[in-house]
């Protein structure tokens, strides 16, 4: 696909976007911008998001990185995304890489921006300002605990004197508190659960908080960006599950914890000093497996959690 060189007359069809030849006689655009553009909601905002991202060669580069964009592998971290920099305010479009989209999720650009930079903080000794977000359009698809009393397990002949995992006073026959059960027997890996439970709880305190913010965890409203999560420290892979903030589950996506953190710190470099995003921090090793089942509808290789 040759892109132009010489000028173009009014009867001489370039594409919107990029100002190459359309793909066909027919066609509007080229492409690889039609695969992004056409059947496509906001279809015109897409069009002006492209042309402001556009760089020499018909490339396209990120808001938020400025990594250029792939415009072919929709498995890639640098796919290109299209994000409302205000959650739902349509016509608000810019392209972006689809791992920085997945990661800013329901918050606009300031919020995003001033969690990436408390994380750093945090990772570097200082606390996770509670108040720092207000999250105005966070929306959980958490699903609240579907339990009754009669479905939790009562293994003990006996009534056990503490709850195994806060010390409070357990059902009767049962290993667990109320509080602690709901959260156990809510889904499955139940003894992976109980041990990151064990790891999240400050014993002084009496409360449960996130390992990675060290913010309280909210056990009532699965509507909370607070509200507790249960993080595969690798994604898809069973095992150690960490208990968290929903919002940092949700900016964790398909990344380890070691990912995660590395990614985190050269979003608030490259925030705080410019120059050029690393894009080499990360393999984003589980990232494309999880992508690539998404894009081929294959659910039965999603790792559970994923939101």
């Amino acid at each position: 696909m040759a892109r132009i060189t010489v000028s173009i007359s009014s009867d001489d069809p370039i594409c919107p976007a990029c100002e190459f030849r359309p793909h066909t006689e027919r066609s509007i655009y080229c492409e690889d911008c039609g695969n992004l553009l056409l059947h496509k909601p906001e279809q015109a905002a897409r069009v002006v998001a492209m042309i402001n991202a556009r760089l020499p060669g018909g490339r396209f580069r990120c808001y938020y990185t400025g990594l250029v964009l792939n415009l072919k592998d929709p498995t890639s971290p640098m796919y290109a995304h299209f994000d409302h920099r205000t959650p739902g305010k349509k016509g608000d479009l810019v392209m972006c890489c689809a791992f920085v989209n997945e990661m800013k999720g329901p918050m606009d650009e300031d919020e995003f921006w001033a969690v990436v930079l408390a994380y750093v903080d945090h990772l570097d000794g200082k606390p996770f300002p509670p108040e720092l977000v207000r999250f105005k359009y966070w929306k959980s698809t958490a699903e609240g605990p579907i339990l009754t009393l009669a479905m939790i397990p009562r293994p003990l002949t006996t009534n056990a004197p503490f709850c195994d995992i806060c010390g409070e006073k357990p059902l009767p026959r049962a290993k667990y508190c109320k509080r602690c059960s709901w959260i156990v027997y809510h889904a499955g890996e139940n003894l992976a659960r109980v041990a990151g439970l064990k790891r999240a709880f400050n014993k002084k305190l009496k409360i449960f908080v996130c390992r990675y913010t060290g913010l309280i965890l909210v056990l009532d409203d699965t509507g909370s960006p607070l509200y507790i999560n249960f993080d595969h420290v690798r994604p898809g892979v069973k095992g150690r599950l960490e208990a968290v903030v929903a919002f940092i589950n949700r900016m964790k996506t398909a990344m380890t914890r070691r990912e995660f953190d590395r990614v985190m710190r050269e979003l608030a470099r490259f925030k705080r000093e410019g120059g050029v995003f690393n894009e080499t921090v990360v393999r984003f090793r589980y990232w494309r497996k999880a992508m690539g089942a998404i894009h081929e509808g294959d659910t039965k290789n999603i790792y559970e959690g994923y939101p």
